[in-house]
């Protein structure tokens, strides 16, 4: 869980993805859905950017290609997004 809202130490998903992007990757590999709901002007750019960039390391891609690929994911319906502008 991710908590950047209320008491305590701001949590971030990008940043809970990055630290855990050896689990992520394995979970992608195997099928998972990413679901991305929350502020589409600032935590989903956020989110993207860390998968494409588990994608990049893992594949030695450039950006185009780790792109494409997460534009694929949500074509298969494996990254959806329920995302709205953040005021």
């Amino acid at each position: 869980m991710a908590f950047s809202r209320g008491d305590g130490p701001k949590t971030y998903v990008q940043n809970l993805i990055a630290a855990q992007k050896d689990r992520v990757w394995s979970l992608i590999g195997s099928g998972a859905v990413t679901y991305v709901c929350g502020d589409g002007g600032k935590m989903e750019p956020g989110v993207k950017a860390a998968l494409v960039a588990i994608y990049r390391e893992r594949k030695s891609a450039d950006e185009t290609a780790a792109l494409r690929w997460i534009d694929d994911l949500g074509t298969q319906q494996r990254y959806v997004l329920d995302v709205w502008a953040g005021g």
